[in-house]
């Protein structure tokens, strides 16, 4: 009797385990090929015990990934990070432990060379407002997979913003800083619709808005180049404050912890934390660790949830992090 060595149990076992193999080697390779790219970053909170208000925490993307082309506007939706990749012409979407999940490429204007985000603003459903500024237009795009140009704002409207240069959204309204009328030309965020202006009576008038944030006593607006914070009513546009602290080079500010907020200082290579009361408490220049230093801040968006501030450096095309908190009692 001959033996056919196929119906062995050896060669049974042989060939189970060889699928296997290979059904293992498969998942492998397609989630290596489905991951996106750029690893995840476990970013540290304060030690136990410690009472410092501000730690360096990290920053990406890392030594061995590519660094990012002129990072300056950032904005976040809760879960992930939409930054201006300026000298790329996109919008880089990262989760908020660093995870790089996707990339939004700006249309270029018909006529331009390229495209050039500077400034970007979270909206809803799925949306964001960016600032081209080689073509000084706004756009709307949608975050989904493609991407869709949805609106150009004020094109349909009887103003439009000439230089845009910052962006806010709050309550369905999107505020665009105008540097060629030094004012804030406020649109519908839903049909573009122009709805009014603010801060054309203000004395001294606005030189050149880097950021702005709503807030409940008014619009918090960055006057960069007077050196200035200035808070006006949201409705009117009348001078409600100026913050008593001046600023060098003032690119962005954000709201922060409670009715604090967060001043991003461009010349000064450094982010102050400024309590309700206009005075700076702290800032990121107290920190003695090397890799704490930033270059080049533009921009930062604060996640209150983990009490982390992500800011922009475009000198290193980095995105710095910081713990932040309120004094410790002791």
């Amino acid at each position: 009797m001959r033996l056919n060595m196929s119906d062995s149990p050896k060669h049974r076992a042989f060939l189970v385990a060889l699928a296997l193999v290979l059904a293992l080697g498969t998942a492998a390779l397609l989630y290596w090929v489905l991951q996106p790219a750029g690893g995840g970053v476990e970013f540290p909170g304060f030690p136990e015990g410690s009472t410092e208000e501000i730690m360096y925490a990290g920053r990406f993307p890392a030594p061995e990934d590519t660094a990012l082309q002129g990072p300056m506007g950032i904005d976040s939706d809760g879960k992930n990070l939409y930054i201006a990749e300026s000298d790329a012409g996109k919008v880089a979407v990262f989760t908020l432990d660093a995870r790089r999940l996707d990339d939004i490429q700006i249309p270029v204007a018909e006529g331009a060379s390229s495209a050039y985000p500077s400034d970007v603003a979270v909206l809803d459903d799925h949306r964001i407002a960016v600032i081209d500024s080689a073509s000084l237009r706004v756009l709307v795009l949608s975050t989904r997979k493609n991407a869709e140009l949805l609106m150009i704002l004020g094109d349909d409207a009887e103003i439009v913003p000439l230089q845009p240069t910052a962006l806010a959204f709050a309550d369905g309204e999107l505020f665009v800083a105008d540097g060629a009328s030094h004012t804030i030309l406020v649109f519908s965020a839903d049909d573009g619709r122009y709805l009014r202006t603010l801060g054309q009576e203000l004395m001294p008038a606005l030189t050149y808005c880097g950021g702005m944030f709503l807030a409940d006593d008014g619009l918090h607006v960055a006057d960069s180049n007077a050196g200035r914070v200035v808070v006006l009513d949201a409705q009117s546009g009348r001078l409600v404050r100026s913050l008593s602290e001046r600023y060098s080079l003032p690119r962005g500010v954000l709201q922060g912890i409670d009715s604090e907020e967060f001043v991003i200082e461009t010349f000064g290579k450094r982010v102050s934390v400024v309590a309700d009361d206009g005075i700076r408490r702290i800032w990121t220049a107290d920190l003695t660790d090397p890799d704490a230093a930033l270059s080049s801040p533009r921009d930062a968006c604060w996640i209150d949830a983990d009490q982390r501030l992500y800011v922009t450096d475009a000198d290193t095309g980095k995105i710095v992090v910081y713990n932040v908190r309120l004094p410790v009692a002791e």
